[in-house]
């Protein structure tokens, strides 16, 4: 009986995901979604898919509806837009997707990379669905203490990213785009050298490399030139665990976000863990160990504390 109420309820869940233009592309693990079933939302972010927190899933799958989701043109088709979905879209699309599941009102929220700073974006603009906050190795909060190395290794990076999608948007050649990615000395100067484990997604995209999937990059430096500035992610006032790996050439996060959680007194933490940027892949125990023990404490949003 448990199989047909699963089976039925997924497939309603994905006739509904399938009406959506640049839905981000998911897959449904644990119990059958429903308005009274607790519901745990993870977000992978660059190059990743659906795949990505395969290892978390387990975790929940007893006690909740777990979304596995990846960006939108990330598994599947492009999107639709030539020069790819803005932020703003991106919220959008996501409210929409996780609405088309049809679980409860709130749920948890858990991103990773680029999916960690949509997340803090999301939880600020749907503050009342989103009861606690994973996000994982990007922090939020203003980069007010980033240090000059970590900003050239940073702009470095995302600029020449945002350059081979410019390119290939206006139609260069992909061997000439590939050859131009493989030239980024991401061992000398890139800002994870240091990972010893890669999600199967990742390991692909270095292989056969899609450039379409690089419009977060655009879409966040394209203002530059015009003046604006990159629009930073909102300090949450939801319940946040932050999980970050050491090993790497940059920080996505600053002291000050670990401070103002150290401040906090609703349950708020930060974790430092020994690998790379890929915490979900490389440290897969540690991160569901934690996840599950601040989704099982009972929420209680409150604003956030200044720190002394």
């Amino acid at each position: 009986m448990f199989r047909v109420a699963w089976a039925l309820a997924t497939a309603a869940a994905v006739a509904r995901g399938s009406e959506i233009v640049d839905a981000f592309p998911r897959k449904l693990s644990g119990l059958p979604p429903a308005k009274t079933t607790p519901m745990v939302v993870l977000l992978a972010g660059w190059p990743d898919d659906t795949s990505s927190f395969d290892e978390i899933v387990p975790a929940f799958a007893a006690t909740h509806t777990v979304v596995s989701l990846a960006l939108p043109g990330y598994e599947g088709p492009p999107v639709s837009e030539r020069w790819g979905l803005s932020f703003e879209v991106l919220i959008e699309k996501l409210q929409e997707t996780i609405a088309s599941v049809g679980g409860p009102e709130k749920y948890y929220l858990v991103g990773h990379d680029w999916g960690a700073y949509l997340c803090t974006l999301y939880a600020e603009d749907h503050a009342d669905e989103v009861l606690k906050l994973g996000l994982l190795d990007v922090g939020a909060d203003e980069f007010d203490d980033v240090s000059k190395k970590e900003l050239a290794v940073i702009l470095t990076y995302q600029l020449y990213f945002a350059k081979l999608f410019v390119l290939d948007a206006l139609g260069v050649p992909r061997f000439a785009t590939t050859f131009l990615f493989k030239l980024f000395p991401f061992q000398s100067v890139g800002p994870v050298p240091y990972e010893t484990k890669l999600p199967t997604a990742v390991q692909r995209f270095f292989v056969e490399p899609d450039f379409r999937m690089m419009y977060p990059y655009f879409q966040s430096w394209k203002g530059v030139w015009k003046g604006e500035m990159v629009r930073g992610s909102p300090m949450p006032t939801q319940p946040v665990l932050f999980m970050y790996g050491a090993n790497k050439r940059t920080r996505f996060h600053t002291k000050g976000f670990l401070a103002k959680l150290d401040a906090r007194d609703d349950g708020s933490k930060w974790v430092e863990l020994d690998c790379g940027h890929w915490v979900q892949t490389q440290k897969p125990k540690e991160v569901s160990d934690e996840l599950a023990r601040f989704i099982a404490e009972p929420a209680e949003p409150a604003e956030p504390a200044e720190p002394a």
